[in-house]
């Protein structure tokens, strides 16, 4: 099970995104394999040598107009999403078609008071519309955990797990963790969890949801994904080579990507982008980092590039556009993602494209 976070940009403000990122197997009855989470950190960023095979200095190339054309697929599938505004509301879009249905007769669980949105997933097995993103959704779907969010700071967050079937929560102090909590990864038992924003760098933390015992696995600055199964952790850095980092509110920005092994604590450079600011979008169905490398602060609006990193210092241009990408989600029909004028597909043989127009907060499972 590949999990993965995201890390946004000052300039998108705090916001949680769907990123549901294995290839699709097994029983209809059981979830998709998850990925997990990070909304954007103000923090400090830490600094690393980029070696010489792993820095790149190209610009973007031009972007595409955006929204690109929208253009059809050839299969049949079913893709549930967060879709519309004020409010945003469960769907399903059915392609080769691409019709949207709201969805009105699945059991909907309500929003927690205070979480930020929209987010959501659909629960298969219990066919229920959850109102947490997938990796804060245990793999077998029968318990989810969602965050007590404290802007104040004055007490302790609280992590709250819930029973799908039965609806029960119970509410676990986390006594001692600093800043805001977002939920990284939960695997049934454990959650992994990181700080929010506006503040130093806590590291990678989990929560025995059994003991309640909170735990730094890790205190490492600027985490962007975690998986748990190789033991790999993704960090966001700036390069010692880059003559002129990106620019954000609160200082340098993020000009490459680095890959750090829990077990032994080292780390490799794995992809740079010279000036530029580089965000991990998630994990392809092969487990290969996809990023977006876009302008800061002084060039908004410049277009943004996508591409996979197959090793380090070796990426594919996916996709050039106007407008930002969000959400990758990998089934056996390619990578989904949420983009300037809808929903966007990546396919090895016809790269990426617009195959829906609308608007859409999350896509919320794999395309069934």
């Amino acid at each position: 099970m590949i999990a993965v976070v995201i890390h946004m940009t000052v300039r998108t403000a705090l916001a949680l995104v769907l990123l549901f990122l294995a290839v699709a197997c097994g029983s209809s009855q059981m979830p998709p394999p998850k990925s997990s989470q990070i909304a954007s950190s103000a923090r400090d960023t830490p600094t690393v040598n980029a070696s010489a095979s792993t820095a790149s200095s190209s610009r973007l190339t031009p972007p595409s107009p955006s929204p690109i054309p929208v253009s059809a697929v050839t299969f049949s599938c079913r893709l549930p999403v967060i879709a519309g505004s004020n409010p945003s509301r469960p769907a399903f879009i059915s392609f080769p078609g691409a019709t949207l249905s709201y969805d009105s007769t699945t059991p909907t669980i309500p929003q927690p008071p205070g979480q930020p949105g929209p987010g959501g997933f659909y629960d298969l097995r219990f066919q229920k519309w959850l109102p947490v993103s997938r990796p804060s959704v245990s793999p077998d779907g029968t318990s989810y955990v969602w965050v007590s969010w404290l802007p104040d700071q004055t007490t302790a967050s609280v992590i709250h797990l819930v029973n799908v079937a039965t609806g029960s929560d119970r509410a676990i102090p986390l006594t001692g963790f600093p800043l805001v909590p977002v939920v990284m990864d939960f695997d049934g038992r454990t959650v992994f969890i990181d700080s929010g924003y506006e503040g130093p760098p806590s590291g990678l933390w989990t929560l025995d949801t059994a003991s309640s015992a909170l735990t730094r696995i890790a205190n490492i600055p600027f985490v962007q994904a975690y998986d748990p199964t190789s033991g790999v952790v993704w960090l966001g850095g700036v390069a010692l080579a880059d003559p002129d980092p990106p620019q954000e509110i609160e200082g340098a920005g993020s000009d490459e990507l680095i890959r750090h092994e829990l077990s032994t604590g080292a780390t490799l450079p794995w992809f740079y982008s010279a000036g530029k600011e580089v965000l991990l979008l998630g994990l392809d169905g092969s487990g290969s980092p996809i990023v977006q490398i876009s302008g800061d602060l002084r060039t908004n609006g410049a277009g943004v590039e996508v591409r996979i990193v197959s090793a380090p210092g070796v990426s594919q241009v996916i996709g050039s556009l106007q407008g930002e990408l969000w959400g990758p989600s990998a089934d056996s029909h390619g990578v989904w993602f949420r983009g300037p004028g809808g929903i966007y597909l990546y396919r090895v043989a016809e790269g990426l494209r617009r195959v829906w127009g609308g608007e859409v907060g999350a896509i919320a499972g794999e395309c069934l």
